[in-house]
């Protein structure tokens, strides 16, 4: 027995003390509590082989001594038993066991939860799970490994095992497992690092590896949790994994780049479980104007007081109050990061918002600002500075709710397209990996708030279309869960547009700001004259333009001059009136769904082969004909096709 113990010494060491070192003939360590140093040493080699001295307090003992020492045992028959279980001594006498490895799971500070240690007996492997404290067993809910690398890194490859897991980091990728592996019980896993990254699954090349994957998917997808799962070639031998293919020598970033991904499944679901199931949680900002894990956009004029606005909000949340109708049932923690003013300047804005020192201290510790970032882009090492701020806040237990991003022009950042914020695939870049990676980072469950900028336009057409509005590429819109523009209505009043798109439509609200208090009030009640009267005067301008644009289409059509939709807007924006390109195209839009404009075939009445606009009752001249033109097609309402009409002697339109 004696014998095999000090067989497996190095297992032994290794495992009581992690933080030894090898000087010599002897194993090194500060104290039998495991503390680094060199105070306490044990010989590895030689006939005293297992013999210790702690130089320091002048104990000594044997390798059974040192084991009851260290975990504590009073009984020296119990220590015993506990040594020989770990060395795999029994009745039988089972093969000297022999350290293969030992694996640490922390958590995202680095701190130690539990470990591994492996051991190979008789040509099979052991693994024995430890708590920080050298006891066996297991914390209750248990982490993915390598999750303290997690923060840098947006994308995760998924293996089966802590071997080939080390083995990809190694190289420089990524990569987590499972304590347990394939036979790992995983609801007491914590799984929610893998939000918002991107996962891709690497299994063994044998039937386990396959169930393996098969656990890991059906979890994945239970957390809705994007993932890939790589084909493993047929030609690769049993049992082969990660580790074997570098092992051989080959590249597995080139491999994971361009191996084949097996098509997932869409995994609908009975209508009855789901309408059983879970509900939304509660929103951040209500109602759906921010929720948990969601983006919304902020858009304005230049110099309208975005800044102003959200500065407002921002404080009245982080007191758990209300903000112009917008509620919260608790007090926000928000990291407000902008890059276009110092901080001295943004104070002075605070003097004059009307908010008490008192309300400002009450706030204390949920709302934290950065002063001017002239230079900061979300590249790389932008990244890595606002995840190091964050990591910074961390530890002050600030952990936010929501992190504004102010203004979206000045931090974009692309690895792919043209690299601007007007290209979609840019901007799909920046979103799904840049925006996602650092919620991810920060909170899984934060909302983000992007601020940005709308096209140059006048307030008429942008009251008129709000959201049309938003400068950049279009996949933009198509992210975010809700938006809110603030428009000039007057030189005093401003107006709030809403898209919702997870709850109600909210209505638009008219705010402004008071200029004695610097508080930003809603206009409920009965407005004032002025605003009457500018409000009736843009009905009554929207109605001329309206008229103006049935009058010209009829008008040129005597002229023998027919337009489609495109050359229409290009040809009369700026002239008679109705303003830009985009206003033109948004009022022959309404009138094409109300059917008050509608289209004809140009080859019917000896034209080029397009679809030209016509109206009611129009009379096309011709250098060879007059026509009283039919309709042949007109636009859907519903899905904005171009249909053809089913009876062209019957013009039929919206009232």
């Amino acid at each position: 027995m004696k014998e095999k113990i000090l067989n497996s010494l190095d297992a032994i060491l290794r495992h009581l003390f992690p933080n030894g070192e090898i000087h010599k003939d002897e194993f090194c360590i500060g104290n039998i509590s495991g503390d680094k140093g060199k105070s306490l040493n044990i010989r590895i080699i030689g006939n005293r082989k297992g013999l210790w001295l702690d130089r320091a307090t002048g104990e000594k003992g044997d390798v059974i001594d040192l084991w009851n020492r260290a975990k504590g045992f009073t009984s020296f028959k119990d220590g015993l038993e506990d040594l020989k279980k770990f060395c795999g001594i029994n009745e039988e006498q089972q093969p000297t066991p022999v350290f293969a490895g030992r694996w640490d799971y922390l958590d995202k500070e680095g701190n130690l939860v539990c470990y591994i240690v492996r051991q190979n007996i008789g040509g099979k492997k052991r693994f024995f799970q430890y708590l920080p404290d050298g006891k066996l067993g297991l914390p209750e809910t248990r982490t993915l490994y390598n999750l303290h690398k997690f923060e840098w890194h947006d994308e995760i490859i998924f293996v089966e095992g802590e071997k080939c897991a080390e083995a990809l980091m190694n190289v420089g990728i990524c990569a987590t497992a499972l304590i347990g592996g394939s036979n790992s019980p995983l609801e007491k896993t914590d799984f929610s690092p893998l939000k918002n990254k991107k996962v891709i699954i690497w299994r063994d090349s044998d039937s386990a590896g396959i169930a393996f994957k098969n656990s890991i998917v059906n979890k994945l997808e239970t957390l809705d949790i994007d993932y890939e799962v790589l084909t493993i070639p047929p030609e690769f031998p049993e049992k082969y994994d990660a580790y074997d293919l570098i092992e051989e020598g080959k590249d597995p970033d080139k491999f994971i780049k361009e191996a084949d991904r097996e098509v997932p499944r869409l995994h609908c679901q009975d209508f009855l479980d789901a309408f059983l199931g879970d509900r939304p949680v509660e929103d951040i900002i209500q109602p759906r104007v921010l929720v948990p894990g969601g983006t919304l956009l902020v858009a304005g004029q230049p110099k309208i007081g975005k800044t102003d606005f959200l500065l407002k909000m921002f404080l009245a949340f982080s007191r758990g109050e209300d903000f112009l109708g917008l509620k919260s049932n608790r007090k926000l923690k928000t990291l407000y990061i902008q890059t276009e003013v110092k901080l001295p300047y943004l104070m002075e804005r605070i003097d004059g918002m009307g908010i008490s020192k008192q309300e400002i201290e009450s706030s204390k510790g949920y709302f934290y600002i950065t002063s001017k970032i002239p230079d900061l882009i979300f590249d790389e090492n932008g990244m890595k500075k606002v995840k190091n701020e964050i990591l910074h806040l961390r530890k002050k237990g600030f952990v936010p709710d929501v992190i504004c991003l102010d203004p979206l022009a000045d931090i974009f950042s692309s690895d792919i397209g043209k690299g601007d914020e007007n290209d979609n695939a840019a901007m799909k870049n920046f979103l799904k990996v840049k925006l996602e990676g650092l919620r991810s980072f920060a909170n899984p469950e934060a909302g983000i708030i992007l601020v940005h900028h709308l096209r140059k336009s006048n307030s008429e057409e942008i009251i008129e279309n709000p959201f049309e509005a938003i400068r950049g590429a279009s996949s933009l819109r198509g992210h975010y869960d809700a938006g809110i523009v603030i428009a000039h209505e007057t030189v005093t009043y401003k107006k709030l547009f809403f898209e919702i798109r997870n709850g109600r439509e909210l209505p638009s609200k008219t705010v402004y700001k008071d200029s004695t208090t610097g508080k930003w009030i809603e206009e409920k009640s009965s407005f004032p004259i002025v605003r009457k009267d500018y409000s009736a005067l843009l009905d009554e301008e929207k109605e001329r333009k309206r008229d103006a644009l049935l009058s010209i289409i009829a008008e040129q059509a005597l002229q023998g001059n027919t337009y489609t939709k495109s050359t229409f807007a290009d040809k009369f924006a700026g002239i008679h009136g109705l303003g830009s390109k985009h206003t033109v195209n948004s009022l022959l839009k309404e009138y094409l769904v109300k059917g008050k404009v509608k289209f004809f075939h140009g080859e019917a009445y000896g034209l080029e082969p397009f679809k030209f606009l016509c109206v009611k009752d129009m009379k096309l001249e011709t250098p060879s004909q007059n026509y009283y033109v039919e309709p042949s097609h007109y636009m859907n309402k519903r899905t904005g096709a171009i249909i053809e009409v089913e009876d062209k002697k019957t013009w039929v339109e919206e009232k």
